[in-house]
């Protein structure tokens, strides 16, 4: 059997990937949607043949290739991912490199310094020759399936880029008025007099920008054919941080802003259709995803409470709670610890440490608790117990 033939067998048993025969980086068979295995094996041997080619996405077990378009590029990812860049298949181009990981679903789409190949395409093999007549290489040789990643991981997650969506919000607005004059009136429809937790100079206090940021990450699609439920997830993350007062172009900056993070895991790909989708989906929401956690940080700005004993930190946290115990009418409320440090502006431990304070005091009652780490997604119940 030729090279290009055993890699070929070899990739396909071992991995279970769909291996097509190129010359030029081009198919040689057709391969959307069926193969013809009796055509491919042949012309693995034909002299024409310059390489081979994996089928990305599900014919080959969700396999996905994040290429770079530079070396410098793959090197300032493999300084950020060490852990990734030691563990996934990684192979050498002519100008960069192909990272190779497994996301089920994702499709394919652009980035600033190459691309993300999924769904729908192919990617060029070791032993293969580019067409420059250089050989592709493997860096990190693939020695099992490759692992299942995020894309943030491969420096694929597009940014929430906070920067476009305030000038997004602003935009009907500029043409009389500055940003820092109209941005933060234009969004709270009030001025920083009404909102006193907020900078006058950004639309949104950092805490809120964090809170949108992870919004948008909880509710992001993990495979195509989600988008409408994960969007009104979102819808209801809107609500239960900014309210019920957005307006329709407010909604539709940050709908563009959740598309964009969206791509690769969603299939409607005009972020007009995701616009229209959430100002009506806004619209809908009858029960918010927890309180209206902007107007906490207004409220607990703005409370003089102090807990006997208790750290500054637990101070800022009794007020949090104090608010939301108001906001709920004396109901039990849903809060998690990332939400909590963020707001108060300690670390995941440091909120952690000072509800136990608090709940030692007799100021709060904590069930349903969930785990204090960064990445749990279980929130605590919480009860207010105190003055």
């Amino acid at each position: 059997m030729s090279v290009l033939a055993d890699a070929a067998l070899e990739l396909s048993n071992r991995f279970g990937w769909t291996i097509v025969p190129v010359r030029q980086k081009k198919p040689r068979v057709p391969w959307r949607p069926t193969l013809n295995p009796s055509d491919t094996a042949r012309l693995f041997h034909d002299p024409a043949t310059t390489g081979i080619a994996a089928v990305l996405g599900d014919r080959s077990r969700g396999l996905v290739c994040r290429d770079f378009d530079d070396n410098q590029a793959f090197e300032r990812w493999r300084e950020r991912h060490p852990i990734p860049a030691r563990t996934l298949p990684i192979a050498g181009t002519a100008r960069g490199a192909h990272v190779y990981a497994t996301i089920p679903g994702a499709t394919t789409f652009k980035l600033a310094d190459g691309e993300f190949r999924g769904e729908g395409g192919i990617v060029v093999l070791p032993p293969s020759l580019h067409p420059s007549g250089s050989p592709y290489e493997w860096l990190n040789p693939p020695t099992s399936e490759p692992p299942e990643v995020d894309f943030a991981d491969l420096d694929a997650e597009l940014p929430p880029a906070f920067p476009h969506l305030q000038s997004a919000l602003t935009e009907p607005y500029l043409q009389s008025s500055t940003p820092q004059e109209v941005t933060h009136d234009v969004f709270w429809g009030g001025g920083c007099a009404s909102n006193p937790f907020l900078s006058c100079v950004t639309p949104f206090a950092e805490a809120v920008q964090e809170l949108l940021a992870d919004a948008i990450r909880r509710t992001r699609p993990q495979r195509v054919g989600e988008r409408n439920d994960r969007l009104f997830d979102f819808a209801r993350e809107l609500h239960g941080i900014f309210g019920p007062s957005l307006t329709d172009a407010q909604l539709k900056a940050l709908a563009r802003n959740w598309h964009r993070n969206a791509l690769g895991r969603i299939g409607t790909l005009d972020p007009r259709t995701t616009e229209q989708d959430l100002v009506r989906q806004y619209r809908c929401v009858r029960f918010p995803a927890g309180a209206t956690l902007a107007r906490a940080l207004e409220i607990a700005e703005s409370d003089p409470f102090t807990a006997t004993g208790s750290s500054v930190a637990a101070d800022r946290l009794a007020r949090l709670l104090r608010a939301l115990h108001t906001l709920h009418q004396g109901r039990p409320f849903h809060l998690d610890y990332r939400h909590a440090s963020k707001l108060i502006g300690f670390s995941v431990k440091t909120a952690h440490q000072s509800a136990g304070r608090l709940e030692s005091l007799g100021y709060i009652l904590r069930t349903d608790r969930g785990r204090p780490g960064v990445r749990s997604r279980i929130a605590t119940t919480w009860s207010w117990t105190g003055p």
